[in-house]
């Protein structure tokens, strides 16, 4: 399970909706290399949203992504401190609402990964 932030790049959507919102998701780890550093890989599904009242008007953006990702794993598995990093790959629907009406749209898009992980054995 992953929690986190997204932060919009995008002028008029930080503008109604914030420059900050709640991220989260599940990942599902297909399988990993054999290697001494091994490079796991899986599918995730994620999301976002953000509602912010302006105006008199409440303005609602989601996100939710379906795609591919895998991390890297630095040192050997059974040292007690560990670092990732990896990548991701997918397809984002977004869900936007506001005084104009609603809108949908598909888009590509990509994910970077990090993190230490302290804990022996190998990485699930």
């Amino acid at each position: 399970m992953k929690l986190g932030g997204y932060f919009p790049s995008d002028g008029d959507v930080k503008d109604n909706v914030g420059s900050t919102w709640f991220s989260f998701g599940p990942n599902y780890d297909i399988g990993k290399t054999k290697t001494e550093s091994p490079v796991v890989y899986g599918a995730y599904p994620d999301g976002t949203f953000s509602s912010k009242p302006k105006d008199g008007t409440s303005f609602k953006d989601s996100l939710y992504g379906l795609g591919a990702e895998g991390r890297y794993y630095f040192g050997k598995p059974t040292e007690p401190v560990s670092f990732y990093a990896g990548g991701g790959v997918g397809a984002y629907f977004l869900y936007g609402k506001d005084k104009g009406g609603s809108q949908n749209n598909v888009h590509l898009g990509v994910k970077l990964l990090g993190r230490r992980r302290v804990q022996a054995g190998l990485p699930r």
